[in-house]
């Protein structure tokens, strides 16, 4: 139920990040939504949650880090 629950986010962030597409300036928006789908896919499917913490801290700092770039250039 908890994994249907997140795919249907994800689905819906997908669909909003679609509405932002054409909006020059909504690229804050479009990176904030990959960075949350990201989180979710990463915690939830790829099973960083039992992970070790090492890797929870590093998975979300690469992706900051990630949209961080990608935001600034």
């Amino acid at each position: 139920m908890k994994t249907t629950v997140i795919w249907l986010i994800l689905i819906s962030l997908t669909l909003t990040s679609l509405l932002f597409n054409g909006i020059n300036p909504a690229r804050l928006a479009i990176m904030g939504l990959f960075t949350v789908k990201f989180i979710l896919v990463a915690f939830y499917f790829m099973g960083i949650r039992e992970a070790h913490t090492f890797w929870k801290v590093f998975s979300v700092f690469l992706i900051l880090l990630i949209s961080g770039i990608i935001i600034f250039i």
